[in-house]
């Protein structure tokens, strides 16, 4: 039997892997060779999964159906492949990446691994078109029994992203919920922006769709010239992209002192230890300088102020945002700065026990093309692992 898999990603090379062990495989692939975005994945070093794989971490619009495809007994499929290739995976506080923290490690594997079970693959390669004649698709005027889609979505244009899987369902009669980039740094407009810019810090944030708490987030944040950004900020900009889209006012509040209940702060106000400091001597043990200066600045207090010169007031307001800094989200980056598409090819038209189109027999999809995506820290791969698995392995 002849299969095509259209996209050499993540979820294409794994797809080829499991259907070329009883299928003569033949890849097509835009580019000069296969994994051009897997290469950028975690920076280079490639987090291709997670120990903590709480489906809160996947997102669908239709979050029903997020637990047929990511189920324990999938992942450790997954797992299970990986150490049969060759490749050693470290923990590393719950994230997974190649022992080498190396994102080429993981594609030399899938892609030897292929290569072993005699995978053609066809780079530089063109698809504008997929026919089905009677029981046969017709690709570049060659024939194939089944056809794997795995040509991701939107994001990262550079690396051979153009969304013309989903050209290619929509051919064949299956909706794609809309399209919004996702995992992005998020546009701001206070007229703080060129204090802040390249500061950061760890911080907590909470998202806030007119002024209701939506989900928060620990990390790092990092100020930009334009807003913000940072894996924190990331995994709240799927929501705030659609949330913008909807006409909702969005906006993130950044805790910088989580460990500092309301009581604790209190207690700080009215310290007499620190009376005949300035504000900004007060914020030296735990706030960068330039963060000091942009919060006093919004505030309008003069840095050089001794703390017992400011008033209940003055004091109340800085403790309250040093807890609460609310700042309105105008926009987010697009498609060019998100690391995944959100939307894509409605999942209630799949088989989700092997991604074979219920519209159309013997045709699969794959990785980013489908309506389900995750948050940062190795999700996304898992996504793309085990829809890869599922659409090569069960024939």
């Amino acid at each position: 039997m002849r299969v095509a898999v259209i996209g050499a990603g993540a979820s294409g090379l794994m797809a080829s892997l499991f259907a070329s062990k009883s299928n003569d495989v033949v890849v097509f692939d835009g580019n000069s060779d296969a994994g051009k975005k897997l290469l950028l994945t975690g920076n280079g070093r490639c987090n291709i999964g997670n120990v903590n794989n709480d489906l809160s971490k996947y997102h669908s619009s239709n979050d029903e159906l997020i637990k047929q495809v990511i189920s324990e007994q999938n992942i450790n499929i997954i797992k299970n492949v990986f150490e049969n290739i060759g490749l050693v995976i470290k923990n590393k506080n719950g994230y997974l990446y190649p022992y080498s923290e190396k994102s080429s490690s993981v594609l030399s594997v899938l892609k030897s691994a292929c290569i072993n079970n005699n995978v053609k693959f066809k780079f530089n390669s063109i698809i504008d078109k997929i026919e089905k004649l009677n029981e046969k698709f017709l690709i570049n005027d060659e024939e194939f029994d089944k056809v794997i889609i795995t040509t991701g979505g939107c994001s990262y244009p550079k690396t051979g992203s153009t969304g013309i899987g989903y050209f290619f369902a929509s051919s064949f009669g299956h909706n794609i919920v809309p399209l919004n980039p996702s995992l992005m740094p998020v546009i701001t407009n206070t007229g703080l922006e060129k204090d802040w810019a390249g500061k950061r810090c760890e911080v907590l944030v909470t998202l806030l769709e007119n002024n209701k708490k939506i989900k928060q987030e620990h990390g790092e944040i990092q100020f930009t010239n334009y807003g913000l950004s940072g894996i924190c900020v990331f995994n709240l900009s799927r929501n705030i992209c659609i949330g913008l889209k909807n006409g909702l006012k969005e906006e993130i509040s950044i805790n910088f002192v989580p460990w500092l209940n309301n009581e604790t702060l209190e207690t700080f106000i009215e310290n007499k230890n620190i009376s005949k400091k300035t504000i900004f001597e007060v914020c030296d043990g735990f706030l960068d300088y330039k963060i000091t200066e942009v919060l006093l600045k919004y505030l309008k207090i003069n840095k050089n102020k001794k703390w017992n010169e400011l008033s209940y007031l003055e004091k109340n307001n800085f403790c309250n945002i040093l807890k609460d800094f609310k700042i309105e989200v105008v926009g987010t980056k697009d498609f060019l700065d998100a690391q995944v598409t959100s939307g894509g090819i409605c999942l209630n038209e799949i088989n989700l026990n092997t991604m074979e189109s219920k519209l159309v027999k013997n045709l699969y999809f794959a990785g980013e093309v489908l309506d389900l995506d995750g948050d940062c820290g190795g999700y996304n791969l898992t996504i793309a692992f085990i829809t890869g698995m599922l659409a090569g392995e069960k024939w």
